[in-house]
């Protein structure tokens, strides 16, 4: 008797041929069968899923992201259903342990570590972080629902029946590379306002105002955001943070520090352990030269980290950034000591960070006490790395 398959990858795609290769080879050797739900490529995606050991179906496409997603599911036959995109890659070392995790989790629903690249290139100090729900319980019968941005409507699981995986799963769709090359944007506008007119809410209303975003239409994004904001107060429920984050996001890129300090004051008491919250009160502080009270939002930062699936986390904002940011703070503040310290400690995090190794540089070639201070705070081998970098 064959054995039932464990799990089934289920994918929608549509002209993916420079992605599902690398997407379908990280899950090689981990799945049991490949579902894949092509909705009118004219390029050699097809090919190259077949090519890979995909069961290829095909769909009319139907502006609903939810309906080809739904009809992935309806083939596959794994105890398990892991739902990846093209741009997506299992972590290939940590994917290996998948296997046995789902044979003995008491869990049916599994959020999983979701990397995010963004700009030219894939770098490690250039993602945002977020959980994202990419596996559940075959048996559950889930289903998909909106048009876009579709999410699995868990209405009928119960929350202790969701857990957490630390696998991590990267996602290339956001470097500038595939943002252009697919119209994305235009795309994805056109099916948030579609949503839109069968429930206007503050959800969608979310998305729309990032789609305005990514084009830096930012009154009209920041216009939205407020309706968002609105909606979900009108009806009592504390509005999503992420939300508040896109919002703070504008203002800080439009170096708006007045209104970053005059409203997310009364954010942090709705999200006190949201990180990026604190790394922009930080910046806005910075910004108007109130250094110690900066210095305590950039340590506060440094304290809460980057682990809260719960939340969209830039990189940095818990770690490299806030001790570059730190180490500014005490630059202004004339105390070099607590400066250089600051510094090799996000150098320690991300080395390859020219501005810092600069900051760096100028300070070391006036400040004689430099090594002696890095063995006081500093481990042995950490001390030795940074000498042997800035004695070069």
């Amino acid at each position: 008797m064959t054995e039932e398959p464990l799990i089934s990858l289920c994918m929608i795609v549509k002209d993916e041929e420079e992605s599902i290769e690398g997407c379908l080879k990280s899950v090689s050797g981990i799945v049991d069968e490949i579902i894949v739900v092509d909705t009118g490529s004219s390029d050699n995606t097809v090919s190259i899923a077949k090519e890979n050991g995909a069961k290829v179906y095909y769909k009319e496409w139907k502006n609903s992201f939810s309906e080809a997603r739904n009809e992935s599911l309806k083939h596959a036959n794994g105890k398990w259903i892991l739902c990846l995109d093209a741009d997506e890659q299992l972590d290939k070392k940590a994917g290996q342990q998948l296997r046995e995790l789902l044979k003995t989790t008491r869990y049916d629903v599994l959020t999983f570590p979701m990397l995010n690249y963004y700009g030219a290139s894939v770098s490690s100090d250039q993602c945002v972080s977020l959980g994202k729900i990419k596996c559940f319980r075959n048996k559950l019968s889930l289903k998909y629902v909106t048009d876009i941005h579709e999410q699995l409507d868990l209405s009928e699981v119960d929350a202790e029946q969701e857990g957490e995986v630390d696998i991590p799963i990267h996602h290339y769709g956001y470097l500038d590379q595939y943002v252009k090359g697919k119209k994305k944007t235009e795309r994805n506008l056109q099916l948030v306002k579609q949503q839109l007119e069968k429930e206007d809410n503050g959800w969608m209303r979310y998305y729309l105002a990032a789609e305005y975003y990514q084009q830096k239409k930012y009154i009209e994004a920041l216009k939205e955001l407020d309706t968002a904001l609105f909606q979900y107060l009108k009806k009592g429920l504390k509005p999503p943070a992420y939300i508040y984050r896109l919002k703070y996001t504008i203002l800080v890129e439009r170096k708006q520090w007045k209104f970053v300090r005059e409203g997310i004051e009364k954010v942090l008491m709705l999200y006190p352990d949201y990180v990026d919250l604190w790394f922009y009160k930080g910046m806005a502080l910075y910004n108007e030269k109130e250094y110690d009270e900066a210095i305590y939002c950039f340590e506060e930062c440094i304290r809460l980290g980057e682990s809260n699936l719960s939340y969209y986390t830039v990189k940095g904002v818990g770690s490299f950034n806030s001790w570059f940011y730190k180490g500014l703070c005490y630059k202004k503040l004339n105390q070099q000591d607590q400066a250089i310290i600051s510094f090799i400690h996000s150098w320690l995090l991300s080395p390859n960070n020219k501005i810092l190794v600069n900051e760096i540089r100028k300070i070391v070639k006036y400040f004689h006490g430099w090594m002696e201070l890095l063995e006081s705070n500093l481990s042995k081998v950490e001390s030795e790395k940074v000498k042997q970098f800035f004695q070069q």
